[in-house]
């Protein structure tokens, strides 16, 4: 034997490479992306505020740990843009227009590490930028549009860890969960279903994983403040659960409307592919543990009776195993140019139902004509404040002294507290989720007016009660959902506001305390 015969044997044996998958064609991938992202920051400075929106904003004014119903970064985020630019829309939504960017980055991606070549990446990430619920939030400041990408990006992080096996990648994975866990406190539930399915396919290494562990530490150390907030108060974000399945039963037929929400957010195309997706997750060995999580974190939402959109955060990984699918054995036409056209033809409807592309003027005049009932819910703000204003000023200038400003809801309380200094109007309070939270009126406040309640409520609580008229929001979301609200002139508090305040606090949206 030679001598280089024998220092070849000599040499330890090569580390395996990793499975060979599809090149990334990063130009039209980035472009398509972009196209999305440019298309919302267009549409973003139409219209006005949502109600979400003006909330996010007046919460993160009152700086805390936690709040009722989701973590502190997202109001902070619009404190922090608002004080920057005030009133600027286009502004406040460019991280929004970012961020559902990156999640049709992330669908490409995905797409990429089931086997998708260049073209089935393109077209996952095509078909969830097109998605409606996408387009339908993409365009707002709202935590579930943030709450969407990170679930993205924890399962590619995890998709590609299955074929790299690089724990640097949980890791990763563990460092998006701390940040999901700062918008809202959702993203547990994905990582249960995660687990759950691993152990019964045979996919426990997953769990064994080290670095797995660092990141869950890493989450649970930057959760501890919001959760000794909500321990502190009492849990609230449990009571919340309570009425977000309460009004999932009012306002969206429960759980048997659950499957047709869901539905109507990912679109036709939406719905072949997920379909399509779990089956073929569920016939790749590798990947089987996320074709069971699927589908079972469906269950989970419809036995809690939760929101529908919860689960827009599956899209990504759904769309791209499907299109996986369809790139070999589906029909011809699906092969051709054809998907890209049906795919944009579908996108084009989603943008004229979904954007504020109607002049605002038909929304106002027809709201029946706009269907996302997100786009009535951002016209009529100012002219819903000038009523309260005209209500307030009529008021003898002693009385005007003395005198706060309430709201039943908090969608009509951040309307007022953020459209109000134009107005002329004092601050505003209310006992609704989060709002309860940032204080009561003062006990030398002798008069209120206040928008929605129950009557009977007032009246055992001030001595004089009476309704003064009707505000106008020009058909907004929030009175489509509590028709137009009373306003009512209270005074003469029976107690001290510091005494019954407690005695306002309540959650639904449609509830008359």
């Amino acid at each position: 034997m030679s001598a280089t015969e024998e220092r070849a044997q000599a040499r330890p044996p090569a580390v395996p490479l990793e499975p060979a998958v599809p090149p990334v064609r990063w130009g039209p991938l980035l472009s398509l992306a972009a196209g999305v992202g440019v298309l919302l920051l267009l549409v973003s400075g139409r219209y006005g505020h949502d109600g979400d929106e003006m909330y996010f904003v007046i919460a993160g004014g009152h700086p805390s740990w936690g709040y009722v119903d989701q973590s502190a970064l997202v109001p902070l985020l619009a404190k922090g843009i608002d004080l920057l630019f005030p009133g600027n829309l286009l502004a406040l939504r460019t991280p929004s227009a970012l961020v559902t960017a990156v999640g049709v980055v992330l669908a490409g991606l995905i797409a990429r590490e089931l086997g998708g070549r260049p073209r089935a990446q393109l077209l996952a990430a095509a078909a969830f930028g097109a998605a409606p619920f996408v387009l339908w939030t993409g365009h707002l400041l709202a935590t579930t549009t943030f709450d969407t990408t990170l679930w993205a990006a924890i399962t590619y992080l995890v998709t590609r860890w299955v074929r790299t096996r690089q724990d640097r990648l949980l890791l990763a994975a563990g460092l998006c969960t701390a940040v999901a866990l700062q918008i809202k406190y959702l993203v547990p539930i994905l990582w249960v279903a995660i687990g759950v399915a691993a152990l019964c396919t045979g996919r426990g290494d997953l769990l064994r994983r080290p670095l797995l562990w660092v990141g869950a530490g890493i989450t649970v150390v930057t959760a501890l403040p919001g959760l000794l907030w909500q321990n502190a108060n009492g849990w609230p974000y449990v009571a919340m659960l309570d009425a977000v399945s309460a009004e999932q039963d009012s306002f969206q037929g429960g759980r048997v409307g659950f499957s047709a929400w869901l539905a109507l957010y990912i679109g036709p195309l939406g719905l072949v592919l997920m379909v399509l997706g779990i089956r073929k997750l569920l016939r790749t060995p590798p990947y089987r543990f996320l074709g069971v999580a699927l589908p079972m974190l469906f269950v989970l939402m419809l036995v809690f009776n939760g929101r529908p959109y919860y689960l827009v955060g599956l899209f990504p990984l759904g769309f791209a195993a499907g299109v996986v699918a369809l790139q070999d054995r589906g029909p011809a036409w699906w092969r051709g140019p054809w998907a890209f056209g049906l795919t944009g033809a579908l996108g084009v409807i989603a943008v004229v139902c979904l954007l504020p592309v109607v002049p605002q003027g038909v929304v106002e005049r027809h709201p029946a004509l706009v269907p996302n009932p997100l786009l009535r819910g951002q016209v009529g703000w100012p002219a819903f404040t000038e009523d309260i204003g005209d209500i307030y000023r009529s008021l003898p200038p002693e009385q005007r002294a003395h005198t706060v400003v309430m709201a039943d809801v908090y969608p009509h309380a951040s309307a007022l507290a953020y459209e109000g200094p134009a107005h002329g109007l004092p601050q505003v309070y209310s006992g609704h989720r989060g709002f309860w939270f940032f204080g009561a009126p003062p006990d030398d406040a002798t008069t209120a007016i206040i928008v929605g309640g129950d009557p009977a409520f007032l009246r055992a609580r001030f001595r004089s009660v009476q309704a003064v008229g009707r505000a106008d929001d020009h058909s907004s979301l929030e009175n489509v959902v509590l028709r137009s609200p009373t306003v009512w002139l209270v005074s003469d508090p029976v107690r001290p506001w510091s005494k019954t305040w407690p005695e306002w606090l309540h959650m639904n949206i449609d509830d008359d305390q």
